[in-house]
């Protein structure tokens, strides 16, 4: 049923009272639907309306036309304007309402469809029973091809996706309302209009509107539309949007900016396909509403935007904003079952004309769906899916961190763990993708990448992911295309250390066309030292484990193979280098060697032990010398390196340097520095190796304290601790005694602060008996020689502080057994000791008791 109100201020009211009242009405009607119909309906003049009107001012005062549904009824109302009352006054207008049970009397039309419709009145009849409204005769706005003249003028399509997008926004909030600024409440209740039979039907109808409010923000409609006189002001907690078109595009800003009351100005989806169907036809428009109408409720207003981009291309028209299988998902799911091949064909279009299948998790269910229903999908679609599908697979984090990514199978076909389905790689039109996409994703490179096979260099993690999850789907394509993936992942293993790549490769037969095609890549590179040096830094553990099953003893690869797994200290660099020299028909050349070697220490230096291994298998293996190439800087270097480390020069350092200095090629090769280091470590180990006394050996001391200034700061003390470690344990007294003062002499307070050392420890350790030879080259030193005063004086009764008496008097009976061995150095004693050593020793320990047996106590308390 539907009742009616007029209300409107008259002299002769209903019960004799004057003023503003319900002057008509339907009987029956509930008072609290007449008291909120009253209050809809209530109306106000804009600011700037004239005091004192004319006729034409009243004529174009702005009509109040609204609508607002609610649980138990809804309300369509009209006020307008009439101007002075029975008193003169201005102010006065006359309010027309309806109230309905329910929805159903607007049938096929919306409620904006009874603007300006004959319905209305502007007076009540003398009767006041108004009867109940049995048709709702329609307006001007039902005329669909005029409401699009409407919009196609001065440019307002454009304002209305923004406004539509508005709307969209405020319906999926919830709350809040859109506020309309138009320049009159014709083109208010037009732009109403539009919006609401742009959207589903159901929802249009639970949208409350108003053509005109003096005060927007406080009327409890979704639409509201005001003039440009009226401030619109924000409530709190209260949200609004406006959009402003009355002469321009207005304040629109973006959904994200932050201001509330401000439209969007970029229109979501939806409300552009609304737009574009406007700007096609009436029909289109109309055909897109029943489209989505039909819809509801399966879909909500989350979904209007995918269902307007399905439309569009359907249409042939994609939208942005929708990702293109997201619109062709619900396009094949909702419209008839004839358009499906127009769906893909204009999908397909799109992709030529520049759409990217970007999310294939989003594409695999429509292609199985098409799959299932027996339908063609256009090339370029599978192709740009199977794209999509690679690259998701190498941007995943497990493939990035070096995982390599597993193939598995099903009845359906094959799949990838975690992924979507993958076509047919070996259709004529996908065969070529997987390299294509490959080299695509690989030839682009940074300029501050180093050259291929640089050592330690490692390709960039999004290529080196691209060729794992290449190799991982390379049993899906022909024979033809696993070659060309060999290609290009060859160029990647060729770029740097890739052993995630080697690790993909390690679950494919020895045969495989891919692994092949790299052995064979990877072999061409072979033809020069350059390219061996290449290929067997970019191998890894895995890399050398992977291609040993293709390639075995025997094969060109076979060297690089031994060589890199020394290289990586799998296998005994030595051992390797000579195993390789012994796979020769004819004897290695040095030089070649060399180069092998600095192959296998590419990134590490030899130790010392390792180093003498080295030059002795090439010396006693190999034709020529290293002489020209930079094994013997590489040797000086170590031998440098371990003078200067905590450990100090070894047994190890002392037999490469013989080997070098022995050398004499070599030692024509090098300059006078490096020279003079080898030699020096090499007298150095010399001393410690041979005590002999000797005049060689004499000779060999005197030029090797006589190097030491030279060389002291690259290799430290080791050579003066030699020779002062080989004189102190010489057994020929008069040899000693003569090297220690002609050593004194050349060597100064190095020799002598190394010989003071070497001394301090002896008498800390040596048996009676070389004390016993010891101590009287020191005094005979002591006579004429500053290092034998200090011996004497300072080293020898604070050493012997730590003995026990028993030791020393042992020393004593040593001196008179080794008589003859002492005799060479009778003239240092007095003649009152008679050649008695071991008188003078009890002597010397009985005038030095007192100063020694304070420091015994101190130390022993023995002595």
């Amino acid at each position: 049923m539907i009742r009616q109100l007029h209300y409107t201020s008259t002299e002769t009211g209903p019960d004799g009272v004057q003023g503003f009242q319900v002057t008509a009405a339907t009987p029956g009607m509930p008072v609290h639907h007449e008291d909120l119909a009253i209050q809809l309906s209530a109306y106000r003049l804009p600011p700037d309306f004239p005091i004192a009107p004319s006729g034409e001012d009243i004529r174009r005062s702005p009509v109040r036309f609204g609508y607002l549904p609610t649980d138990g009824a809804a309300y369509l109302f009209q006020s307008r304007y009439l101007g002075t009352d029975f008193t003169g006054r201005q102010g006065n207008y006359f309010a027309h309402a309806l109230v309905l049970d329910n929805r159903e009397p607007f049938g096929d039309t919306l409620p904006v469809d009874l603007w300006a419709s004959s319905l209305w009145v502007r007076r009540s009849p003398p009767a006041r029973a108004l009867p109940a409204v049995t048709t709702l005769p329609v307006g001007p706005l039902s005329d669909r091809a005029a409401l699009r003249e409407f919009l196609l003028g001065d440019g307002r399509l454009d304002r209305f996706a923004v406004l539509l997008g508005a709307v969209q926004g405020t319906l999926t909030r919830q709350r809040g309302r859109v506020v309309l600024v138009c320049a009159d409440t014709d083109q208010a209740a037009c732009w109403i209009a539009a919006v609401l039979v742009s959207l589903p039907r159901q929802v249009a109808l639970e949208i409350s509107f108003a053509t005109y409010s003096p005060a927007p923000t406080e009327d409890e409609f979704t639409l509201v539309a005001t003039t440009p006189d009226v401030r619109v002001t924000p409530r709190p907690y209260d949200p609004h949007v406006t959009v402003d078109l009355a002469g321009g595009a207005g304040d629109d800003l973006g959904p994200d900016s932050g201001q509330p009351g401000v439209a969007p100005a970029a229109p979501p989806p939806y409300a552009v396909a609304a737009a574009r169907a406007w700007r096609s036809s009436a029909e289109d428009a109309a055909g897109l509403t029943r489209f989505v109408t039909r819809q509801w409720p399966k879909i909500g207003l989350d979904q209007l935007d995918v269902a307007g981009a399905a439309w569009c291309l359907a249409l042939g028209r994609p939208l942005e904003g929708v990702s293109l299988p997201a619109a062709a998902a619900f396009a094949l799911r909702n419209l008839p079952a004839q358009m499906s091949g127009s769906v893909w064909k204009h999908l397909g279009q799109a992709l030529q004309d520049g759409g990217a299948v970007d999310d294939s998790a989003r594409w695999a269910p429509l292609l199985e769906q098409a799959r299932t229903a027996g339908l063609a999908v256009p090339p370029e679609v599978e192709s740009g899916y199977a794209v999509a599908t690679l690259s998701s697979l190498a941007r995943s984090p497990r493939v990035r961190a070096g995982a390599a990514p597993a193939l598995a199978g099903t009845s359906d076909g094959p799949w990838l763990p975690d992924l979507p389905w993958l076509p047919d790689l070996r259709q004529p039109h996908l065969d070529g993708v997987v390299s294509g996409w490959l080299r695509a994703s690989t030839r682009a490179r940074s300029s501050t990448e180093a050259p291929s096979g640089a050592a330690g260099v490692r390709p960039r993690p999004e290529r080196l992911a691209a060729a794992t999850v290449a190799v991982a789907v390379s049993s899906l394509c022909t024979p033809q295309e696993q070659g060309r993936i060999a290609t290009e992942i060859g160029a990647i293993a060729l770029d740097g250390s890739a052993d995630g790549l080697w690790r993909s490769l390690q679950g494919l037969p020895a045969d495989n066309v891919v692994l092949t095609g790299l052995a064979a890549i990877l072999e061409a590179r072979l033809h020069s030292v350059d390219g061996l040096t290449v290929v067997t830094n970019i191998l890894s553990s895995t890399a050398v484990k992977v291609l040993g099953a293709v390639r075995g003893r025997g094969t060109t690869l076979e060297i690089p193979l031994l060589l890199a797994s020394a290289r990586l200290g799998e296998t005994d660099e030595v051992k390797t280098l000579r195993a390789i020299t012994r796979r020769s028909r004819q004897p290695a050349q040095a030089t070649s060697m060399a180069r092998l070697a600095e192959i296998v220490w590419t990134d590490r230096v030899p130790t010392a032990a390792q180093a003498c291994a080295l030059l002795e298998l090439i010396q006693d293996a190999c034709v020529g010398s290293v002489a020209g190439t930079a094994l013997p800087e590489l040797f000086i270097e170590i031998l440098v390196s371990d003078a200067q480390s905590r450990e100090g020069l070894t047994d190890d350092d002392g037999r490469l340097a013989t080997r070098l200095y022995q050398d004499e090629e070599l030692v024509r090769s090098m300059s006078r520095g490096p020279v003079e280091i080898a030699e020096a470590v090499y007298l150095g180990w010399y001393f410690r190796e041979r005590a002999v006394s000797n005049r060689e050996a004499g000779q060999a001391a005197t030029r090797a304290v006589g190097m030491y200034p030279q060389l002291a700061k690259a290799i430290g003390g080791w050579l003066l601790d030699g020779v002062a470690s080989w004189l102190i344990q010489s057994s020929d007294v008069r040899f000693h005694l003569a090297q220690l003062e002609a050593l004194d002499a050349v060597g100064g307070t190095p020799f002598r602060t190394a010989y003071v050392r070497r001394a301090a420890g002896r008498v800390r350790s040596a048996p009676p008996k070389e004390l016993a030879l010891l101590v009287p080259v020191w005094f005979a030193s002591s006579r004429s020689g500053a290092i034998g005063l200090h011996l004497m004086n300072q080293l020898l009764p604070t050493e012997l502080a730590s003995r026990r008496r028993r030791d020393l008097d042992q020393v004593t009976t040593a001196m008179r057994v080794s008589a003859r061995e002492l005799d060479g150095l009778s003239e240092a004693l007095d003649p009152v000791w008679r050649n008695d050593w071991g008188r003078w020793w009890e002597h010397w320990r009985a005038d030095h008791s007192k100063s020694l047996f304070g420091r015994f106590r101190r130390s022993s308390g023995r002595f």
